[in-house]
């Protein structure tokens, strides 16, 4: 399905969101996410080191969520580009449009800026480690751990107001 067939199975005309797609969308980037983590730490170079390292570190200093939505990504982007596998960065580079489409509506539903960056630099080092088991590991709990959290967040924040009586 194209990008605007997705975005119109998650997001209904009236804007409430349908969490069992938007679930399913989600269960799909962690699975994803990580096979793209455990081929990273198996064909990562230096390059691909530096990119990841860069990254982590303005995530630690950034508080602007807008910034940090986008940092995730970029991390995401470069650790596709690690994998040596074109295909990861064609599916992210095809959402990159809905993404930025939604940017202010998903910034409301994260809770706190440390939850986009917790556990990135553990993935790193067990990319830098080529420990591959580890960072498959690593990205599957930071996306069980978004996951739930996130479309909790997304259900409440689409429900239509309660009828005036």
């Amino acid at each position: 399905a194209g990008v605007d067939v997705i975005e119109y199975l998650v997001v209904a005309p009236d804007g409430v969101i349908n969490t069992r797609v938007l679930a399913n969308l989600l269960e799909f980037a962690r699975i994803m996410g990580a096979d793209v983590a455990r081929l990273a730490a198996e064909r990562r170079g230096d390059e691909d080191l530096r990119a990841l390292d860069l990254i982590v570190a303005e995530m630690r200093n950034e508080t602007s969520l807008s910034k940090l939505f986008w940092l995730d990504f970029e991390f995401n982007w470069a650790l596709a580009g690690a994998a040596k596998n074109i295909v990861p960065r064609l599916l992210l580079n095809s959402v990159r449009g809905l993404l930025e489409k939604y940017t202010p509506y998903l910034e409301t539903l994260w809770v706190s800026p440390g939850s986009i960056t917790e556990g990135y630099v553990h993935v790193v080092e067990a990319v830098r480690a080529r420990d591959a088991e580890r960072a498959s590991s690593l990205l599957l709990w930071i996306w069980a751990s978004r996951h739930q959290t996130f479309v909790e967040s997304a259900d409440k924040k689409s429900r239509p107001p309660p009828p005036n009586h």
